[in-house]
């Protein structure tokens, strides 16, 4: 275990439930709950707050996850890698997706115009399945996959793999430039 990861995730665990706070009472992002924006100079405050936040996103999770997936592929080898992986983040996510995901799309429809109840409505939105706040699990199973096939097509040679702080200052540098071109050209 490297503890600076583990303080680095509790900070952007933090980060993530600040961000979806705000975004309740500031007109930045998409959220179920819409409460009044709050007046000036609050809410420049938190729109800024916001924005910032979302420049980086989930991004440094992925790094994170990323840093850390070679040593883990090392030591299990691809089919335990690929078989931890499924169970660690496939599972929670197909259990969103059969077991959570219907109701919480039948309350968050507030039915308009439904009249056949939960269960009719439950067939007619089961396909395409919603990920909903799962579908970071399905791109880091996807991610996963693709790192494992590689790997096994490719070996990598015996290197170091720790990670430098110049290395964690260019990944950040390119998330944050990605991430708001991606932004310009969606927003």
């Amino acid at each position: 275990r490297r503890a600076y990861f583990d303080n680095l995730k509790v900070l952007l665990v933090a980060g993530v439930i600040v961000a979806h706070a705000v975004f309740a009472w500031t007109r930045v992002g998409t959220w179920v709950l819409r409460e009044p924006a709050v007046r000036e100079p609050l809410l420049s405050t938190m729109e800024l707050v916001a924005l910032v936040g979302g420049l980086l996103g989930l991004a440094p999770f992925f790094v994170i996850a990323g840093a850390l997936t070679p040593a883990s592929f090392a030591r299990k080898g691809p089919r335990r890698f690929l078989a931890n992986r499924a169970l660690r983040l496939g599972v929670p996510m197909v259990f969103f997706v059969v077991v959570m995901s219907p109701f919480v799309e039948y309350v968050d429809t507030d039915n308009v115009g439904w009249d056949r109840g939960f269960w009719a409505f439950t067939m007619e939105i089961w396909w395409p399945p919603a990920p909903g706040p799962t579908w970071f699990l399905g791109v880091l199973l996807l991610f996963s996959a693709v790192y494992a096939l590689v790997r096994a097509m490719v070996p990598r040679k015996a290197e170091s793999t720790d990670v430098r702080i110049r290395h964690l200052v260019v990944a950040a540098a390119v998330l944050v430039s990605a991430s708001y071109l991606v932004r310009l050209v969606v927003l």
